[in-house]
């Protein structure tokens, strides 16, 4: 006997299959909407810039694959055209949810919009994925900045004709827990054809273009400096001919008076010509050459000429007088090591600064500001050379910062303090690489000290104003005031100089420490820009960016001030220090450049010097030679003679005020006249000053 039924068992399941029947209507009622596929770049269209990059997160799942798909998440980021599918970084702990990295070329497959779904279908050669935002109402955006991205990736593969790799087989999961039977038994590995890009092989083609442009760029920059050596080699001897020529002309001129003349005698006395002329008249038979080879007692023919100067070769040669004529080597050491230094108290430290007494002789260096100045000019070769011939203006101010960053390089080293020139004191320098400087003390009160160099096509000038502050933990700061400028071709730079630091001042050489802090900004004409990070606890490091002149970051820059400065994620140095001397704490850190400014070559050299140049300093030669006593009362003397020499009358001799538009700060400028001068000797120039004895 069967069970009774349940009362309502006929009318509940006829309201279930109503039911069913009433969703399978309202489904069937629905008009579903086809994907429509995503338009390509038209054939005739323009370049297209790049576009932002676009990051948001997605998820990603196979298209009708199963029934029930794993759905995986990932954080996207498109980028130039690909897009980049990685694990969120605050989700790496839970596996559950993340698939394996991957990037798509958004031009290798065909992309459908399902605006319906607010998702996008990649369409590959094999299978088809789902990818859309998380959030859905970012939807339409991410649309829009795929669609633009793929413009901009047909556009490079049209106009720059992009050669891509063969696209290696990308693994697109991982083995986990999470993922289903088919998925835990075997590493699924999509051989997409060329649809998927490998990010490593993406980055390395990346690097391999940039070393070919930094190894063309070098090849080029040295075939440029040696054409250019070539050319200044030809000059010298166009140079050579061209007087050749003007001594071969005045020979014939004089040739041609000397028969004129006897010409003459000859028509004015035609009986006796042939018994006093020493030449003859040429006649039809008889060449002027043959006329003037009669003469040769009194003319120098051009193959006599060549034959003088074969021989005056020969003589250099035998003498060795073509070694002298080379640029000679300056020392690279001092007479003397370094001063014993002492320790002053910090109350006698401010006593000093506060009633204006002269340091101890320990505290110095042999060297004055105007030499240390020149040393700011050491890597000009470098810097400044290069950027003259740099064609691109982004290379242009990255050298112009490598030479300003340049310029503290040589004071890591260094513990003691420049001697401080006297009012109207000089110095110049004449370098091997191409370059001149000179500069001039023009104020005593505040110390002001002006320098000029000028190189290949370069121009250099500084006004230094620097007043130290010294704090009650003996520390010494100074940041000077006025700006460096600099002329390269037609473009000008000026920049800032960071504050100097002096910690521990009161102790001895070996405990004193000297830093850089602040920020240099660089501006050019052509309105490109350039800031560098100067950060006292980070030692020498600095690190900086350049800027367009829309305002667009365009390098990254870093390095060490005291090593090299180079461009981000680049080899080649923009500039490179020269390491210093291994006994170079002995000679006051200083370095084989400094160690050769306070000599004469020789004596042509110290001739031709004005009186008032920093290397006929006494009391500079006495303590480059150990000789404290002898220094210390030089100094003294030297002091006590300016102050008796009145300020206010004295007459600035290389140097003017002038009114510098690009800094609108006055900035004092050479008058042009310090070099014509020095060619002369400086004669007639009765009205310099005698500073020293």
């Amino acid at each position: 006997m069967s069970a009774p039924l349940p009362p309502n068992y006929g009318s509940s399941k006829s309201a279930r299959s109503v039911k069913k029947l009433s969703k399978i209507s309202k489904k069937l009622a629905i008009k579903k909407e086809r994907p429509v596929p995503m338009g390509d770049l038209p054939l005739d269209a323009p370049p297209v810039d790049c576009p932002p990059i676009y990051e948001c997160l997605v998820t990603m799942k196979p298209l009708k694959k199963h029934r029930f798909s794993t759905t995986k998440r990932y954080f996207g980021r498109v980028n130039h055209g690909l897009m980049q599918l990685m694990p969120e970084k605050s989700a790496k702990a839970n596996n559950e949810v993340i698939g394996s990295e991957c990037t798509i070329d958004l031009t290798a497959a065909v992309i459908s919009c399902d605006d319906s779904r607010r998702r996008l279908i990649f369409k590959f050669k094999k299978e088809s994925r789902d990818i859309g935002p998380v959030n859905k109402n970012d939807y339409d955006t991410f649309k829009k900045m795929i669609q633009k991205h793929r413009n901009y990736r047909q556009s490079a593969y049209r106009n720059k004709k992009e050669v891509t790799n063969e696209l290696m087989n990308v693994n697109l999961y991982r083995n986990n827990d999470s993922y289903t039977a088919v998925g835990r038994s075997k590493l699924r590995i999509l051989s997409l054809n060329k649809r998927f890009v490998n990010p490593e092989q993406d980055s390395d083609v990346g690097k391999l273009r940039e070393n070919l442009r930094g190894n063309t760029i070098n090849e080029l920059n040295e075939k440029v400096v040696k054409i250019t050596n070539d050319i200044k080699a030809i000059a010298v001897e166009m140079k050579k001919i061209r007087k050749e020529l003007k001594q071969l002309i005045r020979t014939v001129q004089s040739g041609k008076e000397l028969i004129e003349s006897k010409e003459d005698e000859e028509d004015s006395d035609s009986d006796d010509s042939d018994e006093k002329s020493d030449a003859t008249i040429p006649n039809n038979n008889q060449t002027l050459f043959d006329a003037i080879q009669k003469q040769k007692g009194k003319i120098c023919l051009p193959e006599e000429i060549v034959e003088k100067k074969e021989e005056k070769l020969e003589r250099l040669l035998e003498g060795g007088e073509l070694e002298k004529m080379q640029p000679q080597k300056r020392r690279d050491q001092l007479p003397k090591p370094s001063v014993m230094g002492e320790e002053l108290g910090l109350r006698q430290l401010m006593a000093i600064v506060a009633r204006r007494l002269p340091l101890p002789i320990s505290f110095f260096e042999p060297l004055t500001t105007l030499q240390v100045l020149c040393e700011e000019l050491r890597y000009s070769g470098q810097t400044l050379n290069r950027a003259i011939f740099a064609d691109d203006p982004v290379d242009r101010i990255a050298y112009v910062t490598a030479f300003a960053i340049s310029s503290y390089s040589g004071m890591v080293s260094r513990k003691q303090k420049p001697f401080n020139p006297l009012l109207g004191e000089t110095f110049d320098f004449v370098s091997n690489d191409g370059w001149k400087y000179h500069a001039e003390q023009v104020s005593h009160h505040p110390s002001i000290t002006a320098a000029h160099a000028e190189g290949l096509n370069w121009e250099w000038w500084q006004t230094l104003i620097s007043t130290p502050k010294t704090t009650w933990s003996g520390v010494i700061e100074a940041t000077p005031e006025l700006p460096v400028r600099i002329r390269l071709g037609k473009e000008d730079y000026c920049w800032n100089r960071v504050k100097v630091i002096i910690e521990n001042a009161s102790s001895t050489a070996e405990y004193r420490k000297l830093k850089m802090d602040g920020t240099m900004n660089m501006r050019c004409s052509n309105g490109y820009t350039s800031t560098v990070i100067f950060r006292k606890d980070r030692q020498t490091e600095v690190y900086g960016s350049i800027m367009d002149n829309r305002g667009v970051l365009v390098v990254k820059l870093n390095g060490y001030y005291d090593r090299f400065l180079q461009k981000a994620n680049q080899k080649d140095y923009l500039f490179e220090a020269i390491p210093l001397p291994k006994n170079a704490n002995q000679y006051y850190g200083f370095s084989q450049f400094a160690c050769g400014l306070n000599e004469f070559l020789n004596n042509e050299e110290k001739l031709s010097a004005p009186q008032t140049d920093s290397r006929f300093r006494p009391d500079l030669k006495a303590l480059e030679n150990a000789d404290t006593s002898r220094a210390v009362e030089a100094k003294a003397n030297l002091e006590k003679l300016q102050r008796v020499r009145n300020e206010a009358t004295h007459k600035r001799m290389w140097f003017e005020q002038r009114q510098d538009l690009m800094t609108n700060t006055t900035l004092w400028v050479c008058n042009g006249r310090y070099w014509q001068a020095k060619e002369k000797k400086f004669k007639g120039y009765s009205d310099m000053l005698q500073l020293f004895w």
